[in-house]
């Protein structure tokens, strides 16, 4: 594995490349803060949710505070990319209205999380590849990170005020079903969750708007 990394208070960079990617390293896990994670190479797919998305190259994923994810990779390929972790604040005195937010934000769990980035960053990127970063003079990566973010959020935010309609919720047909067939059974609100990586909280909200009852009623035949 390569890792190039920089860190602050409110702000986490680092590009990754592994040779030989293990689907062990990558597990069901959400963040206190925003994620944007940009796809150079690599195949398999993302769980955010319980949302399924095709991983591809020149692809952003982006997850927000709480927003439970995970990565199912193809291990007979490498994978490189570049993760930021970031807070709101970082951007307080450029984005005071929150603007660049609002992918983030104004959406259901699980739902328009991948956007197609097709000239997102790359001259930045082309600075810098993994295991590069001994050289650089101090400050110089940090600042190449960040001119990296916000050239993402700015399309992502372009993109998005572009989009007009909302995506539909995830289906819940596979979950209904696995309940149903094990109504015997004991059954819990978060065993059924991790199953379809998905959020207990958000589990139950999608069952109030699909079937109009929470995860306990309509076990209980409530």
């Amino acid at each position: 594995m390569r890792n190039d990394e920089c860190r602050t208070g409110q702000f986490f960079f680092h590009r990754t490349r592994d040779e030989n990617p293990k689907q062990a390293a990558f597990s069901l896990h959400a963040h206190e803060g925003f994620e944007l994670l940009y796809i150079i190479e690599g195949k398999g797919s993302f769980l955010v949710e319980g949302q399924e998305y095709p991983l591809a190259p020149h692809t952003a994923m982006i997850m927000r505070p709480g927003e439970v994810h995970r990565l199912l990779v193809d291990e007979r390929f490498p994978y490189e990319r570049v993760c930021v972790m970031f807070r709101q604040e970082l951007l307080q005195g450029i984005d005071p209205g929150g603007l660049l937010f609002v992918p983030f934000l104004r959406r259901g769990l699980g739902e328009r999380n991948r956007y197609r980035l097709s000239s997102c960053g790359e001259e930045l990127l082309a600075l810098f590849a993994p295991g590069d970063a001994a050289g650089w003079e101090p400050g110089s990566l940090e600042l190449t990170a960040q001119l990296f973010l916000l050239r993402c959020l700015f399309e992502i935010r372009s993109q998005q005020t572009a989009r007009k309609s909302a995506a539909d919720p995830p289906p819940l047909e596979p979950v209904l079903t696995f309940i149903n067939r094990h109504l015997g059974d004991e059954l819990s609100l978060n065993a059924v969750a991790a199953r379809f990586y998905i959020s207990p909280a958000q589990l139950n909200r999608q069952l109030k708007r699909s079937v109009g009852t929470t995860f306990w009623h309509y076990v209980l035949g409530g």
